[in-house]
């Protein structure tokens, strides 16, 4: 690479490579995709300031303390609470606690910072614990489009080892039998497949879905595209479940029982084929006893029940839907007597419908436009580009968790896969968990928003806390961006040189020497300053929150603390 002291073992070229040959291969069975710089972490902060920069590498081997450091948990900061009555600042003394005493999660979390560095914040204490994980990546379509404000525009290379380092600690937090759904277009799709196959194993692979989410399609040269792909991968397929998809949720299914929601049905049928000539052998007597409720085909010997036969208020002779042997089998679970006109009636329990989910996704509400309609009904605006629809995420939700589980989507964007937590919860009683991660700006104006106004309208028994990655070199990079003159950046370097993070090879007396720097302009004196800071360190280590170096309030220390589970009384 350009930068001194980094470079990569790897060959530059991207292919298919046999661990047991030691070479590319055309076929073998022990295969893993292999692309330059994959023995680095790709940090990527993906906001303006990566744009035009070489990508942030750090070489597993060379830097080994670099990546220690990169790993470690970070101080967190900005503490609120948010439900019905709005957001209100969480401090020290703050009755609040994020794990209960069996170390299980308390509350859905909304947390700004890098989401690489986060999702290692979050392994200290949900490691093995995250049942569902829903991503939807930058698609590195290699356009000039900028999807959800982020630098989207990696080359083949860097996203491949973007996406690696994200998706080898998000399988580090799944539990056993959890699952993670990757939505992607088909542009990283194979590549992201064999790279998904090395991480999860190929065995693991349970689903490669297409999800129709523009029927009418996108003008392409060739095929018009009408759908989305989703791959999903098991952490463990042995111990892994699919759910039926409910198919008809809708509020026609009024009734629950232990079961689940149901809506009465007529055991007797009507209409064509109903009467007793056309199935002699289903118009037969059914007893009842309203004491004691139980149901039977055989004639009791004991007093108390009521004969009932299927016929319906005009004397007509009808047919039951079920034979004496279902009736014996499924009464007690999924029939009910109802006195209807002092007379009783039998009714079967009609249950939500559900089916073995299939390859191909189609509903209308999965469309892009149900997407921003939602987002734009709490809004009252357009305020986000290609919001994922929440009826999309919300099926994926119900076929993969259950109502206890923990969701994690760690790019967090609108905060979709948030509200289709809410939603199902609504729907079945659950408490699922979510946690949404999201580094961009708009967290604050798009997601938070978003999430309180859902609370504020439908789910006024949902609650979420939400916290910053503190950041260290991070406030030195904002300070040089927003500079005015070459004043306030030689202040801001005397600042930097004495209680930054600097490179590891940056050389002072080069540095401050050197002609070409001095003669740059405002933008390029900013770059050269952004360059020397060290990105590794762009937020504040929990294992330094109490250096007296670093400014760190008592709440934000008690609530840190409180969060990782230290000093607690």
């Amino acid at each position: 690479m350009a930068q001194k002291g980094r470079y990569t073992e790897l060959p530059n070229k991207i292919g298919l490579y046999s661990t047991s040959r030691g070479s590319f291969i055309k076929n073998d069975n022990d295969v893993v995709l292999s692309f330059p710089f994959k023995d680095t972490v790709l940090e990527a902060g993906m906001s303006k300031e990566d744009v035009g920069r070489d990508e942030r590498f750090l070489h597993q081997e060379l830097d080994t303390k670099d990546i220690d450091t990169l790993e470690e948990p970070k101080v967190l900061t900005d503490f609120r609470y948010v439900d019905k009555d709005g957001e209100r600042p969480l401090t020290a003394s703050s009755d609040v606690s994020f794990f209960d005493d069996d170390g299980n999660l308390t509350q859905n979390l909304l947390i700004k910072g890098n989401n690489l560095l986060a999702l290692y914040t979050l392994r200290e204490k949900l490691a093995g614990k995250v049942k569902f994980i829903y991503i939807d990546p930058p698609y590195n379509t290699r356009t000039d489009a900028n999807t959800f404000a982020y630098n989207n525009n990696f080359n083949h290379s860097s996203w491949l080892t973007f996406m690696r380092n994200r998706l080898e600690v998000a399988k580090e937090l799944l539990t056993e039998d959890g699952m993670i759904f990757i939505d992607i277009d088909h542009y990283e799709l194979f590549y992201l497949g064999v790279l998904a196959d090395e991480i999860f194993g190929f065995e693991n692979r349970i689903g490669v879905l297409a999800v129709v989410n523009n029927l009418g399609g996108r003008f392409n040269k060739f095929f018009s595209q009408a759908h989305e792909n989703k791959i999903v991968y098991a952490k463990n397929a042995e111990k892994a479940e699919i759910k039926e998809l409910v198919l008809d949720n809708s509020d026609r299914f009024q009734l629950e029982d232990e079961l689940g929601r149901y809506k009465r049905r007529a055991l007797q049928r009507s209409g064509d084929g109903s009467l007793r000539e056309d199935r002699p052998t289903m118009f037969y007597p059914i007893f009842y006893n309203p004491d004691t409720q139980d149901i039977t085909t055989s004639k009791p010997s004991s007093d108390g029940y009521v004969e009932i036969l299927p016929i319906d208020t005009n004397g007509v002779e009808r047919r039951w839907r079920w034979g004496k042997a279902m009736v014996e089998e499924k009464w007690q679970t999924e029939i009910e007597a109802r006195k209807v006109d002092s007379e009783y009636r039998l009714f079967t329990k009609d249950r939500m419908k559900g089916e073995k989910p299939k390859t191909v996704w189609f509903k209308p509400e999965y469309s892009g436009a149900s997407g921003t309609g939602s987002l734009k009904d709490l809004l009252g605006e357009k305020a986000f580009s290609y919001p994922k629809a929440v009826a999309l995420v919300k099926d994926s939700i119900q076929i993969s968790t259950e109502p206890n589980d923990i969701v994690l989507d760690f790019f967090g964007g609108s905060g979709t896969t948030a509200q289709a937590v809410m939603a199902q919860n609504a729907e079945d009683g659950g408490s699922r968990k979510f946690i949404l991660i999201e580094q961009m700006n708009y967290v604050n104006n798009v997601t938070f928003k978003r999430l309180e106004n859902a609370i504020k309208k439908y789910y006024g028994d949902t609650s979420f806390v939400y916290f910053e990655l503190k950041k260290y070199n991070q406030e030195y990079l904002d300070a040089i961006m927003e500079a005015t003159s070459i004043k306030e950046l030689e202040d801001l370097y005397v600042d930097m040189r004495n209680n930054a993070f600097l490179k590891f090879w940056f050389d002072r007396a080069e540095f401050e020497k050197d002609e070409n720097f001095r003669n740059k302009d405002l933008d390029g004196r900013k770059q050269a300053l952004a360059d020397i800071l060290d990105e590794n360190q762009l937020y504040l280590n929990y294992a330094d929150m109490n250096d007296t170096r670093h400014t760190v309030s008592a709440d934000e220390k008690a609530l840190t603390d409180k969060f990782y589970g230290e000093n607690e009384n």
